[in-house]
């Protein structure tokens, strides 16, 4: 599969540091274009589109990037850098509330499933915690099936509120365990998440659902 070396990408990792400010937008990576069927899709004017739509999430552009999906919505979901990140992880690490919320609705208006995970296994709801940014969180949230769906529910619930607690963000932290079903957590999950609230000094979230 051939890639070209154009821009840059979120690297968030499983847990890169010790802070989220850390977790920066700028490390030099390539890009790598992937449709809904996992197919590679770097032609000329397909890496051309992947740039810009990149550099609209990275600033927050809703109008640059809205321009690439009224003309094909199949950009609304691809997966347009080597971490295989969406416009949607992209921008929600970004913390631009105004762009993922009007892109939220396109998924919702399309149809489109918001727990896409990149190539960690992260999705939007990943990127979206460690930013910290409760309202972002709460949008996705607020529009999945999936993330309402006790059976995806608190698996797709996990990382994200893991990372938060991890990352000190107390109130994002406090918004996912609140809209997380303890009750159908794995038990090594619960216990690294009870393992990290003592860490965190936020025993007191999971006192009453771990234990």
């Amino acid at each position: 599969m051939g890639s070209s070396a154009l821009t840059s990408d979120d690297p968030i990792s499983y847990f890169p540091s010790s802070s989220p400010s850390q977790t920066s937008v700028a490390d030099t990576v390539v890009i790598n274009i992937i449709d809904g069927q996992g197919a590679s899709m770097e032609s000329k004017e397909n890496i051309k589109n992947a740039v810009k739509l990149h550099e609209a999430a990275l600033k927050g552009d809703w109008e640059a990037a809205n321009n690439i999906f009224k003309k094909d919505s199949s950009w609304i979901t691809k997966k347009i850098t080597i971490r295989e990140n969406t416009a949607l992880h992209i921008a929600a690490a970004g913390k631009h509330i105004s762009f993922v919320e009007k892109l939220v609705k396109l998924y919702s208006s399309n149809g489109f499933d918001l727990a896409i995970k990149n190539r960690d296994g992260r999705t939007a709801l990943a990127y979206a915690a460690v930013s910290g940014i409760v309202r972002i969180a709460e949008t996705i949230v607020d529009n999945d099936h999936k993330l309402r769906d006790p059976v995806d529910d608190a698996h797709l619930k996990y990382v994200p509120l893991l990372s938060s607690v991890f990352y000190k963000l107390k109130d994002m932290a406090s918004y996912l365990f609140s809209q997380t079903n303890f009750n159908d957590l794995q038990t090594n999950q619960q216990l690294d998440l009870l393992l990290a609230t003592v860490d965190s000094d936020y025993y007191g979230f999971t006192s009453k659902s771990l234990i």
